[in-house]
């Protein structure tokens, strides 16, 4: 016999029961396979200085599983590692976002005609309430609250490219916070 003949005959011996072992430990099939078979491959490489003290199925069973183990600290490491990387990419997306929506707020606000953007920042900013804005500038409140509705629907059509619903959720509870 040579070591091609033996080698075959160990493989095909082992396979299935390493195969369901690496299965089992990883309740994922392709790979599974993909890892008895690398160890195989290993043991085909490393033939010649290989000495094995135990029995086969016991040697195999062991690469199996360590290299089981492996794969699996491998893949948390990425996972883990994907998470930080998704988490500071999304955090420095959203951080690049707001600061443009501000910007852009802070300029639609400053188009707004004196009176309307006046009023708007009284009472969006300054939390004071129509009456007590209408009493300030010896206004009708109908008239504050005209001017608070033409400013909100000129800022909602100007800044409609930069908002999505989310931030136009989130802004609408801060001005709510602050008003």
């Amino acid at each position: 016999m040579n070591a091609k003949t033996d080698f075959e005959a160990i493989f095909r011996e082992y396979y299935p029961y390493l195969y369901n072992l690496s299965n089992k430990v990883l309740n994922d099939r392709s790979t599974a396979e993909d890892i008895v078979q690398s160890v195989f491959l290993s043991v085909w490489k490393k033939r010649v200085e290989l000495k094995i003290s135990t029995s086969w199925r016991s040697y195999l069973s062991r690469a199996v599983v360590n290299a089981c183990y492996d794969y699996l600290k491998k893949s948390a490491r990425m996972v883990s590692l994907n998470k930080v990387e998704a988490d500071a990419v999304h955090t420095t997306e959203e951080a690049v976002a707001h600061a443009e929506l501000q910007q852009n707020i802070k300029k639609a606000i400053a188009r707004l005609p004196e009176k309307c953007r006046l009023i708007f920042t009284m009472s969006r900013f300054e939390g004071l309430s129509s009456a007590e804005i209408a009493d300030n500038m010896n206004l009708s409140k109908k008239t504050v609250d005209n001017q608070i509705g033409i400013a909100l629907t000129k800022l909602r059509e100007e800044l409609k490219p930069y908002i999505t619903l989310k931030v136009i959720i989130i802004l609408l509870l801060l001005l709510l916070l602050i008003g």
